[in-house]
């Protein structure tokens, strides 16, 4: 269940533009961290992202490690810190008997949501989605919740859940242009709600959309034209893959926002 998503999602982006995808995971069930240890209030706990971002307790939080073998357990605020880099951050998260409706987040200082709330959403400029579709496990209810954008912090507050995992896209490998291919792409807005539209100074010979997790759900062929629009309404909102053909058959992929 551990970072199957994350990484299934990341290796078929990293195939798709040419680029290796490095992904840092934080299990807090391994013995990294330490079992059956409680710590209270205002404290840095410890790191993430290979030690180099601080975890920090908000006030009046009480954090337990390795209780059941459930990772981090919380009752109370908990403040990830990150670099401010455009990248993708995934906790695996759990509550118990479903009370989702007692367990938020806020983002880049945001107000609080929590995740009975709809998904996915846009808040201070971050894309956050909710993945409710995984294995319950005795009392537990666990879920993915996944950060896009340039972040600097996400708070997580829980209330009898916590924190299984933190997997975290290295910022160096966000998608990219195809390196072998020498066609330059204009497409805007990007997000887009309604429309995107595409230009480029080479002839566009067809472009493709496809999921994050690799599912085809638009292609069209196009007729000697360096410019497309696209309506885009029937889509639901979530990040896309485009990928534009030029006339010489050398493909692009860009990262599309949909909102």
């Amino acid at each position: 269940m551990k970072r199957i998503k994350l990484l299934l999602m990341l290796i078929f982006a990293g195939i798709l533009s040419g680029f290796t995808q490095e992904i840092t995971c934080d299990d807090f069930t391994s013995g990294n961290w330490p079992s059956d240890t409680v710590f209270y209030g205002i404290d840095t706990i410890g790191y993430s992202q290979n030690e180099t971002q601080p975890i920090i307790l908000g006030p009046s939080c009480t954090c337990a490690f390795n209780s059941w073998e459930l990772g981090m357990y919380l009752i109370g605020p908990v403040k990830f810190e990150f670099d401010g880099n455009d990248q993708v951050a995934q906790f695996e998260i759990y509550a118990f008997l479903n009370q989702f409706d007692q367990m938020g987040f806020a983002v880049n200082g945001s107000e609080i949501k929590y995740l009975d709330d709809s998904f996915p959403m846009l808040l201070n400029g971050i894309l956050v989605d909710l993945d409710t579709s995984l294995v319950n496990v005795n009392y537990w209810t666990y879920s993915y919740l996944t950060f896009t954008g340039f972040i600097n912090e996400i708070d997580i507050i829980g209330f009898e859940s916590g924190i299984v995992e933190l997997c975290v896209e290295n910022p160096e490998s966000t998608l990219s242009v195809d390196p072998y291919s020498k066609q330059e792409l204009s497409i805007f807005p990007n997000p887009a709600q309604d429309e995107v539209n595409i230009i480029s100074d080479e002839i566009i010979n067809s472009w493709e959309i496809y999921t994050i997790s690799g599912l085809l759900v638009e292609s069209r062929q196009m007729i000697m034209s360096n410019n497309s629009r696209i309506n885009i309404t029937k889509f639901e909102p979530g990040i896309y893959l485009m990928k534009i053909y030029d006339n010489n058959g050398s493909g692009s992929f860009v990262k599309l926002i949909i909102q």
